[in-house]
């Protein structure tokens, strides 16, 4: 599985349309679920999961289905969120102490994977996380995974192997140059 990423700056609009097009030369839409899927150019058959933090962007388009989520690391997590896991993974976080740097890696590599696997099944955040766990490796026969690269955490499903590759986009402006320049001045 190749991840293409892209960093994201400040001031610009990223929508993941006009990223698909110029990365991928395809046409992104949605079914009545919400799930990406792609047309035009050789499309046929080609199957997309998208991610995206406040600081990234993350895309994979695969001949097979495929899930992929993306968190930064060290973000906040509300232990409250534990509530939403399986019951085998909320005992698995609860030996370690609750809000350490260690116990939030480990959410976030549980959150990623869980996330990962549900766009592969097609339900995205409607599959409910606490029916499924992602401990062993695998969901329903299909892989699940998570890393670490850049400061984010990744998440894939359905693929043993994935490369992440950063990728070049020039998002537009949120506002004009001109508009843009004159707000640097004034902060």
């Amino acid at each position: 599985m190749k991840i293409h990423l892209v960093k994201k700056e400040k001031g610009r609009v990223y929508k993941s349309e006009d990223i698909v097009r110029s990365v991928f030369g395809l046409e992104l839409s949605h079914t009545e679920e919400g799930a990406p899927i792609v047309s035009g150019g050789e499309a046929g058959g080609l199957f997309i999961s998208i991610s995206d933090t406040r600081s990234c962007w993350a895309c994979c388009v695969e001949a097979h289905p495929v899930g992929l989520d993306i968190e930064e690391q060290g973000r906040p997590v509300k232990p409250s969120v534990v509530r939403r896991l399986h019951k085998d993974e909320q005992s698995y976080l609860a030996v370690l102490s609750e809000g350490s740097s260690e116990w939030t890696a480990e959410f976030l590599s549980i959150w990623v994977r869980k996330e990962a696997w549900s766009k592969l099944a097609g339900k995205g955040l409607a599959a409910g996380f606490s029916g499924f766990s992602v401990l062993e490796g695998s969901v329903g026969g299909a892989y699940v995974a998570s890393f670490e690269k850049w400061g984010l955490v990744f998440g894939i499903a359905g693929d043993s192997s994935a490369e992440v590759v950063r990728t070049a986009y020039e998002a537009p402006f949120e506002k004009s140059a001109l508009d843009y320049a004159a707000g640097l001045l004034d902060s």
